[in-house]
């Protein structure tokens, strides 16, 4: 959403850069102590296409505790604003078979981005 938002109007996200660009340094060396031996990022296909692809790669299930996935500052007012990118709406599709987002609010699902068959976002 907030690159969509980008694309469109020129603003920045200082947060979302600040993240992107250092998220994963101290995690990884905490997994790596940790013994984990696998680990996904979170981009391309989001929150749920990598857990799918984790949880089929792995042969089990997953559940997600909605309220405890945190959101970067103005990824729902994108969403509100109408910026979402195409690539957000295919992977919408392409997890939508394997999800049941039942209860789960559409500012939700589609920040995650989500799987829903063509979700009205």
């Amino acid at each position: 959403m907030l690159n969509s938002r980008h694309k469109a109007t020129g603003e920045r996200f200082e947060e979302a850069i600040a993240v992107m660009t250092t998220l994963n340094a101290a995690a990884s060396v905490a997994a790596l102590e940790a013994g984990v031996e696998c680990a996904t990022d979170v981009t391309g296909f989001g929150l749920l296409g990598h857990l799918y692809k984790l949880a089929r790669a792995s042969d089990v299930t997953a559940v997600i505790d909605s309220s405890a996935v945190s959101y970067l500052g103005g990824a729902r007012e994108a969403l509100a604003a109408g910026y979402v990118s195409g690539g957000t709406r295919r992977n919408l599709d392409w997890v939508a078979p394997h999800a049941d987002l039942t209860g789960v609010a559409r500012t939700r699902r589609c920040c995650w981005p989500t799987p829903r068959p063509r979700v009205d976002c």
